[in-house]
């Protein structure tokens, strides 16, 4: 996205909204599902898609829409509307179809509303978008939603999947779900607009937890876990081992390429504000290297090979995971609980 609007125009009214002082994207992170906590899906969740686009916070002022991904680069967008007062929106934009997906919402007619619980925060920005934006810009599209005979969205007041079509950007709000129709949810996943790689939790009964501060707030599950490392090709560093030679922080199953000669490159992950080599990789060709080399990319296990293997570049990311969130995605990779365990265990 492009540089387009005042960082500190940004971060004051989210200082204000939180009570402290904020430096950096204040984004819910989900926790990986895992067989230790999938029975917390018992006591009062919903579910939805994850889409594969940037998280990105939407503040609405004036005539204008201001998207700010987790690196605070920022994009505007011009709005037909002029609106009196603020709105603050969590969500992910889909760059391909130009659609920012409202999934929460923070600040409704410039008061904070991140104490209120999920279901009031969603359903006022289903009102956002039924009741203050311009009929004549409101459509209802085919396959914006997943909805049929076996899953439907939770109810509403309002019609779901109305999207605002802008001559600038289309909006539209994410549908929750039963958490025990996670599986249709992603049986259907084809039916959607947009790509969509795994499954979100959100906890009914609870404020909007900025930093991950509650690890309970919002779950996800993916069929591939993947983690966010920050590469270096030809690094000088060393990974951090103990006096036997396994990885302290990875298991060493974890932390070194099958063939540890080939590696060319090693992964870090913060620990204590630092970035710290946890693992060593193996880039194959050029244009990983050329794509890798001192940036933020996203990798899978591959159990086979035992090697992580590159996905791509996350050029919306300033940090990489932190190592206990790298360890959490190797126990969930190790634990391999399925979508299906999880509707029957939040059934």
């Amino acid at each position: 996205m492009e540089e387009a609007f005042g960082e500190e125009q940004l971060m004051a009214p989210l200082t204000k909204l939180f009570g402290q002082k904020i430096t950096k994207f204040p984004g819910m992170m989900p926790t990986s599902v895992d067989r230790t906590n999938v029975s917390l899906l018992q006591f009062g969740y919903c579910a939805s898609s994850k889409a594969d686009g940037d998280a990105v916070l939407g503040f609405i002022h004036d005539n204008k829409l201001v998207l700010m991904r987790r690196n605070k680069q920022t994009k505007s967008f011009l709005l037909s509307t002029n609106f009196k007062k603020d709105f603050v929106f969590d969500g992910e934009y889909i760059a391909h179809r130009n659609r920012f997906l409202i999934f929460d919402t923070l600040v409704f007619q410039s008061e904070p509303l991140y104490r209120e619980n999920y279901p009031i925060r969603i359903e006022l920005a289903n009102y956002f978008i039924n009741e203050l934006c311009p009929k004549t810009e409101l459509h209802l599209y085919r396959n914006t939603i997943i909805a049929d005979d076996t899953v439907k969205p939770l109810p509403s007041n309002y019609t779901h999947g109305i999207t605002w079509k802008t001559e600038t950007i289309s909006l539209q709000v994410k549908p929750p779900y039963a958490a025990w129709d996670a599986a249709q949810l992603w049986y259907n996943r084809n039916l959607l607009p947009y790509g969509c790689d795994g499954i979100i939790f959100t906890r009914l009964w609870c404020g909007y937890r900025p930093f991950s501060e509650d690890l309970e707030a919002v779950l996800k599950w993916k069929e591939e876990v993947t983690a966010d490392f920050l590469v270096k090709t030809n690094a000088k560093d060393k990974i951090a081992c103990d006096q036997y030679g396994n990885a302290i922080y990875l298991p060493q199953q974890w932390a070194f390429p099958a063939d540890c000669e080939q590696q060319n490159a090693l992964l870090y992950s913060l620990y204590n504000a630092d970035a710290v080599p946890v693992s060593s990789c193996v880039l194959i060709n050029e244009e990983q290297k050329l794509l890798a080399t001192n940036q933020i990319c996203e990798f899978a296990w591959n159990k086979e090979l035992c090697i992580w293997v590159w996905i791509r570049s996350r050029t919306d990311k300033l940090t990489p995971n932190n190592v206990h969130t790298v360890i959490a995605c190797v126990k969930s990779m190790r634990d391999n609980i399925t979508i299906e365990e999880i509707a029957e265990a939040a059934s």
